[in-house]
C-alpha cells in the first residue's frame, strides 16, 4: 500500500515536467480574451487524465471523459504504442489543483481492458484516421460525487454544426509559457467542413464526416488536448460530451488562431454503447435472449421459445384454450392431430373444440369401430358426388382422375353402391364434370356444383367442371379443399362468386374462369390466393378492374385478359405482380396504356396488345425489361402509332430513331 501512494505522489510531483514531448492537455488564449477562465473545482467532474508508465517513468498521455462508472471515452491514439501492455496505463480522477496533494476527491484506477475502434489507424503523427476513438474500461468502478460524475452520450447524428461547445485543460496563457496547476476552460465554436478546409489548405490530415472543426481567434485546444471532451449542456442542464480531440489542423506552435479537429461523438453513440453493453446490439437474433455476465454474451432462448440456442422455437400454447378451435396443445405447439394421424379407411378425421373427432364418410356407416358401405343406397338428391359405373381413371396425365361422362340432358347422378366400393377414394387426386354430346347439344342441365366433395376424395389436386349452367360459386362448393392446385371451371355462365368462395384453396396456382358471364371482380375472392401463378378470366363481360384487385396474388405469373371490354388499367393495379412474366388483353378497347403501369414487372417476357384500339404508347414501358422477348401490337389502330418518350417539359415526342432501333426484334405485327 506504501508503494502504491509513493506512485502517485511521485505522478503528482512529476507532471509538470515529464509532458513536455507527450500529447499535453492545455488550452493556448489570447491573454486579452476574457473567454477564457479558470474552472471551479467539481466544474467538469467527468474528466480522467490517462498515464502510461515505461523505462522513462511516468507519463502524462491523454485526457479522457468518465461516460460510466467502469468507463472512460478517450481517442484511440492515445494507444498507439501498442507495444505496452494493458498494466502500463492508469488513470486520475477527481482532480482540480495538481499541486494540493491533500485533495481527497482523487481516485485512481487501472484499466482492464481497452477497445480501440476496428476501422481506426494511426497515419501519421499530424493526420488521423476518421475512427480515432476508444472506450476504456476500468479494474474498478469508480463512486460518483461532486468530483466525479459521468458526462452524458449525445443522440446518435444530432447536428452540430454552429453549436458552442466548452473544452477543459491545464492550459497555456500562450506558447511555451507554463501550465496551470488549475484547469482552464474555454469555449470553440463549431464550423462546417468547408470552412475548416479553408483554414488548413497545407495540412495533410484528413476530415471525414465523421469528425468537424472548432476553434476562433482566441482559444483553441492544443497538441495535447487529446482525448479531452468538447461539451455542451443539454436541455436538462446536464454536461453532453459532442467531441474528442483528435488533432490540430496546423503544424504550427500552440497558437490561439489555431483550429483543431475533432471526433464527432454522435456518430459513435451506437458504437459506445455496443461496448459499455455487450447485449446492446442484440446479438442473439429474434428467437434469443441476451445475457451478459462478467462481459461475456451467454445466448439463451428468448422466454416465449423453448429450446436450446440457437434452436429455439416459439411456444404457441401453454393450455389447450391458447390454440384455435381446430387444434391441440401438444409439447407447447398447437397441432392439428388428423394431420398427425388419420381415423382410417373410409373415414373423415375432424377438430372441433380442441379435440380429435373420426366420421365416416358420406354413405358410410360405423360398424365395430370400421366405416363401412351403406346397403342398397340410392342418393337421389342433386349432384350427389360420387362414382357411376361408365367412370374412367388416369385421363389427365400422372393425377388419377375420376370423371363423369353424362348425357346433356342428364340433371342428376345416382350413386351406384357396386362401383363405389371397388374403389379407393383416397387416391383420387383430379376430379372432372365432362358432357360427351355438349359440343352438339350445349350445355348440361347442371345448375349446382356438389358440396361437401372433401368429405369423399380428401386429397383431390384438380377440379374440372365446364359445360354447365352453374351461375353462382360459394364457399361450400370447394370447402376443405386445402390441397388443391388446379381449378378449371371455364365455360359455364357463372356470373357471380361469393366473397369467401375461395378461401380454402390456399394452395391454387391454377384459376380459368374464361367464358363465364362475369361482369366485375371482387378483390375479396383472392385473399386466399397468395399461391396463384395462373389465373385465366377471357372471354367474360368485364369493363373495368380496380387497383386494389389483384395486389395479393404476388406469385402470379400469367394473366390472361382477352376478350372483355376492357378499356384501361388502373394505376398501380400491378405493382405487387413483381413475378408476371405474360400479360394477355388482346381484343379489349385499350387505347394507350400508363407508361407507369408495368414499372415493377422486371419479368416481363411477353405483352399481347394485338387488336384493341392503340394509338400511341410510351418507350418507358419496355424499359428495364431484360427477359422481354415479345410484344403484340398487330390489329390496332394505329397506321400512325406514337411510339414516344417525354421531353424536358413533360410533352410527347417521337421516339428517336436510336430507341426504335432497340425495339425492332421486339414490336411484331403490322397495325390495320
Amino acid at each position: 500500500m506504501i508503494k502504491f501512494w509513493l506512485f502517485w505522489i511521485f505522478l503528482i510531483f512529476t507532471i509538470p515536467f515529464v509532458i513536455s514531448n507527450e500529447v499535453i492537455v492545455t488550452i493556448a488564449f489570447n491573454d486579452d480574451y476574457n473567454g477564457v477562465k479558470e474552472s471551479s473545482p467539481g466544474e467538469f467532474p467527468f474528466h480522467a487524465a490517462i498515464y502510461r508508465s515505461d523505462h522513462r517513468g511516468l507519463n502524462y498521455t491523454c485526457g479522457a471523459s468518465l461516460i460510466t462508472e467502469y468507463n472512460l471515452l478517450t481517442a484511440a491514439h492515445c494507444f498507439e504504442y501498442r507495444g505496452f501492455f494493458i498494466e502500463s496505463y492508469s488513470a486520475v480522477l477527481g482532480v482540480y489543483d495538481l499541486t494540493d496533494l491533500a485533495e481527497e476527491s482523487r481516485v485512481y484506477r487501472k484499466f482492464s481492458s481497452i477497445d480501440i475502434h476496428d476501422e481506426f489507424q494511426l497515419i501519421s503523427n499530424d493526420a488521423l484516421s476518421n475512427a480515432d476513438i476508444a472506450v476504456v474500461t476500468m479494474n474498478k468502478k469508480v463512486k460518483f460525487s461532486d468530483f466525479i460524475k459521468p458526462v452524458k452520450l449525445p443522440s446518435p447524428y444530432m447536428q452540430i454544426i454552429g453549436l458552442i461547445g466548452t473544452i477543459f485543460g491545464y492550459g497555456q496563457t500562450s506558447s511555451g509559457s507554463q501550465h496551470t496547476n488549475k484547469p482552464q476552460k474555454g469555449e470553440l465554436k463549431i464550423i462546417s467542413s468547408h470552412e475548416c478546409q479553408k483554414k488548413g489548405q497545407d495540412y495533410p490530415g484528413i476530415l471525414s464526416s465523421r469528425s468537424f472543426c472548432a476553434g476562433d481567434s482566441f482559444a483553441t485546444p492544443c497538441q495535447g488536448d487529446s482525448g479531452g471532451g468538447l461539451v455542451i449542456k443539454n436541455d436538462e442542464g446536464e454536461f453532453e460530451i459532442i467531441g474528442i480531440v483528435s488533432h490540430r489542423l496546423s503544424k504550427n506552435e500552440c497558437s490561439p488562431n489555431d483550429y483543431a479537429v475533432f471526433v464527432d461523438v454522435s456518430r459513435f453513440t451506437v458504437w459506445i454503447q455496443s461496448k459499455l453493453h455487450p447485449c446492446f446490439s442484440s446479438p442473439c437474433g429474434q428467437n434469443g435472449k441476451c445475457i451478459n455476465i462478467d462481459d461475456r454474451v451467454t445466448c439463451v432462448c428468448h422466454d416465449d421459445f423453448i429450446g436450446i440456442y440457437p434452436n429455439c422455437e416459439k411456444i404457441e400454447c401453454w393450455k389447450v384454450t391458447d390454440c384455435a378451435d381446430d387444434r391441440a396443445c401438444l409439447n407447447n405447439k398447437c397441432f392439428d392431430l388428423c394431420a398427425l394421424e388419420n381415423c382410417g379407411p373410409n373415414s373423415v378425421c375432424l377438430m372441433e373444440d380442441h379435440k380429435k373427432i373420426c366420421e365416416c364418410q358420406l354413405n358410410f356407416k360405423l360398424e365395430k369401430n370400421q366405416c363401412t358401405l351403406k346397403s342398397n343406397l340410392l342418393d337421389g338428391s342433386l349432384f350427389s358426388f360420387n362414382i357411376p359405373k361408365n367412370c374412367n381413371f388416369g385421363e389427365c396425365g400422372s393425377l388419377n382422375y375420376l370423371t363423369f361422362f353424362v348425357s346433356s340432358n342428364t340433371k342428376i347422378l345416382i350413386t351406384d353402391a357396386e362401383v363405389m366400393s371397388k374403389h379407393q377414394n383416397d387416391k383420387i387426386d383430379g376430379f372432372r364434370i365432362y358432357c360427351d354430346d355438349c359440343d352438339k347439344k350445349g350445355k348440361q342441365d347442371i345448375f349446382h356444383l356438389p358440396i361437401n366433395v372433401i368429405k369423399i376424395f380428401p386429397n383431390l389436386l384438380a377440379y374440372f367442371a365446364h359445360h354447365t349452367k352453374v351461375k353462382k360459386l360459394t364457399r361450400e362448393n370447394f370447402k376443405e379443399m386445402k390441397k388443391l392446385d388446379q381449378l378449371n371451371l371455364h365455360t359455364n355462365e357463372i356470373e357471380e362468386i361469393d366473397d369467401d368462395a375461395f378461401d380454402d384453396l390456399i394452395k391454387l396456382e391454377y384459376l380459368n374462369l374464361s367464358e363465364n358471364n362475369l361482369k366485375i371482380l371482387n378483390p375479396r375472392i383472392f385473399l386466399a390466393l397468395r399461391n396463384l401463378k395462373y389465373f385465366h378470366v377471357s372471354k367474360n363481360q368485364l369493363t373495368s378492374l380496380t387497383a386494389h384487385v389483384f395486389e395479393n396474388l404476388v406469385n402470379l405469373k400469367h394473366f390472361i385478359l382477352n376478350e372483355n371490354y376492357i378499356k384501361s388499367f388502373p394505376s398501380g393495379i400491378f405493382d405487387r405482380l413483381t413475378n408476371l412474366s405474360i400479360i394477355d388483353t388482346h381484343n379489349n378497347q385499350f387505347t394507350t396504356f400508363d407508361e407507369n403501369i408495368f414499372k415493377n414487372n422486371f419479368k416481363l417476357e411477353g405483352i399481347y396488345l394485338w387488336n384493341n384500339k392503340i394509338t400511341k404508347l410510351s418507350y418507358k414501358l419496355f424499359e428495364n425489361k431484360e427477359f422481354l422477348k415479345r410484344v403484340d401490337l398487330s390489329r390496332n389502330i394505329c397506321i400512325n402509332l406514337l411510339l414516344y418518350v417525354n421531353n424536358d417539359k413533360g410533352e410527347h415526342i417521337n421516339l428517336p430513331e436510336e430507341k426504335r432501333n432497340e425495339l425492332k426484334n421486339l414490336l411484331i405485327g403490322k397495325c390495320s
